[in-house]
């Protein structure tokens, strides 16, 4: 665990952030499920969709993913619960960092959830969306990995694990 992730480690909020295909939402779906995470709060990024003012949008000047982020933040920082939250989703770190300063709550933790190009292309095949498998993808992927290891995050690689041993490595993590 790098500096900056041990002192955010403290929050009760944690991020699950990655590209399409990673296996964030499959981690958190299934930690949901465990007894040990009984005493968490966990949330799906894109169940937000549809809310007002939360529509997706093709507009590529919409800031739909900072204002999500930002209402997440919101709302983990009104829970009335000493829960911890875990949100998995498509962010950038900014906005994480951005959404905790504004609801005034510590800096969340944020671990990013990533696999190789290859093995993208087969879970989103694999769950039928092989059109989400496209260039822009393959560079937000590389990008978030680049801007992770800069800010000191920690990184899941889930490349050629199976889920068991990717989610015996979330929970090392989150420790």
């Amino acid at each position: 665990m790098t500096e900056s992730s041990t002192k955010a480690a403290a929050s009760k909020l944690t991020f699950l952030v990655g590209a399409s295909g990673s296996g964030k939402s499959t981690l958190a779906k299934v930690l949901s499920k465990d007894p040990a995470f009984k005493g968490w709060s966990i949330h799906f990024f894109d169940s937000i969709i549809g809310e007002p003012g939360f529509k997706l949008s093709e507009d590529p000047e919409d800031d739909w993913q900072r204002r999500a982020t930002l209402e997440w933040c919101r709302r983990a920082a009104a829970l009335k619960t000493r829960k911890k939250v875990l949100i998995d989703g498509q962010t950038q770190f900014e906005f994480v960092s951005e959404g905790c300063a504004a609801a005034g709550m510590p800096t969340a933790r944020v671990i990013l959830v990533h696999c190789d190009w290859e093995e993208r292309k087969r879970r989103l095949a694999g769950r039928g969306q092989p059109e989400l498998a496209h260039e822009d993808m393959k560079k937000w992927s590389a990008w978030l990995k680049r801007d992770a290891k800069a800010k000191g995050l920690d990184v899941l690689d889930t490349s050629g694990l199976d889920l068991a041993k990717s989610v015996k490595g979330l929970k090392r993590l989150l420790k």
